[in-house]
């Protein structure tokens, strides 16, 4: 019976060890894979954390990129904005959310605001790309260095950057959307994993099992 028990939390699925903004997780608390069915080559992986605030008590939805090659999630990218339903040339989509990110694409880094859309169980990923100004480039990368040096010392200071930069790059797109757009995408979503909230109940469950069980013995050796 021993033997079993310590089988059985082994097994348990180790949820504590993950980041509170899935920095270097393999999964988060929802995961996609988008393509573009002209380019199959063409693959966007990100996926959504939900981070709760150590001293408020108050949450928000943030979005993390998942890098392919190292198979882990990098530093999030900004937090989520919810539209709730939508309608983009004359489709009513169920939901949209938004976020923004800033990289290289080709040789040049690009202002990136990524729109999910969902219509019943389908995702299409509209992924538009912005020019950059010097200034606000450096802005935005002093900014995410700030993030990756707090998201390992201070949480929610590191949650209030994360913030702060989508309001910034989200101010910026607003104010110059017809001068520096420059390329727009639309890529299919799937859900490419079990969701780490439903592996959360499943943890619960393990523990209120293991613990029914460590009674039982200690009943039957007592008794």
């Amino acid at each position: 019976m021993k033997l079993i028990i310590i089988i059985f939390l082994i097994l348990i699925p180790n949820i504590s060890n993950s980041h509170p903004f899935g920095f270097g997780d393999k999964k988060v608390d929802i995961n996609f894979k988008c393509f573009d069915e002209n380019k199959l080559n063409k693959e966007i992986y990100f996926g959504f954390k939900e981070y709760n605030y150590k001293k408020e008590g108050s949450k928000f939805l943030l979005s993390i990129p998942f890098s392919k090659k190292l198979q882990k999630y990098n530093s999030p990218a900004s937090a989520v904005y919810e539209f709730g339903t939508y309608m983009i040339n004359g489709i009513f989509y169920d939901n949209m959310q938004m976020w923004f990110d800033h990289k290289y694409f080709g040789s040049n880094i690009y202002i990136f605001r990524r729109a999910l859309v969902k219509k019943k169980n389908t995702y299409i990923l509209n992924d538009s790309l912005f020019n950059l100004t010097p200034s606000m480039q450096k802005k935005l990368d002093k900014l995410k260095n700030k993030i990756i040096d707090k998201s390992n010392k201070d949480y929610d200071k590191a949650a209030n950057l994360i913030k702060k930069y989508g309001s910034i790059t989200f101010s910026y797109i607003l104010k110059n959307d017809d001068e520096t757009f420059f390329k727009n995408f639309k890529l299919k979503c799937v859900l490419k994993w079990f969701s780490y909230i439903y592996s959360k109940a499943i943890h619960k469950c393990f523990i209120c099992i293991t613990i029914m069980i460590i009674r039982s013995i200690y009943c039957n050796i007592t008794v």
